[in-house]
């Protein structure tokens, strides 16, 4: 069995992630198309330049043994202007939620599917899944807070 390398999970992933989130896109349930109706195509547009951004930032935070705060740094202030769109397109904290979960969902899925390349108990993949955890419940977190930073001062 050819064991991946790590760049070559990174590039599995990203190219996944996009083939699932277009997938999903197609399939959004009327709960979920709620949130994403509210969305102006320039919104849309946004949501998708930062998504490829994030996911970007993500492959080099996760392909890293260091901390690699700089690219969660930056995850962060994206991440923010994923609450910044929420908020002017007039969505409520919940959809907003729902908006961030939407697209983490759609980068677990492509991590789920390419963690187990080399073997049911892959110790590379673990650490890719622990990883882009750690890196999209601190992104959730930021969003958050700017949504409600952007509530608070109206």
């Amino acid at each position: 069995m050819h064991k991946s390398t790590p760049r070559e999970q990174s590039e599995q992933i990203e190219s996944l992630t996009l083939d699932i989130a277009r997938q999903r896109t197609h399939q959004l349930s009327g709960h979920e198309a709620a949130w994403m109706s509210r969305l102006s195509e320039e919104q849309r547009l946004l949501f998708r330049y930062s998504g490829q951004r994030l996911l970007g930032l993500m492959m080099q935070f996760i392909s890293r043994t260091d901390s690699a705060e700089m690219f969660l740094e930056e995850g962060k202030r994206v991440a923010g202007d994923y609450g910044k769109i929420c908020f002017n397109a007039g969505l409520s904290i919940s959809q907003t939620a729902e908006a961030f979960l939407y697209f983490r969902r759609s980068i677990f899925e492509s991590v789920q599917t390419t963690a187990g390349l080399n073997g049911p108990y892959d110790q590379d993949g673990n650490r890719i899944f622990l990883r882009t955890t750690d890196f999209f419940d601190t992104l959730l977190v930021a969003t958050i807070e700017t949504y409600a930073k952007m509530k608070n001062s109206t």
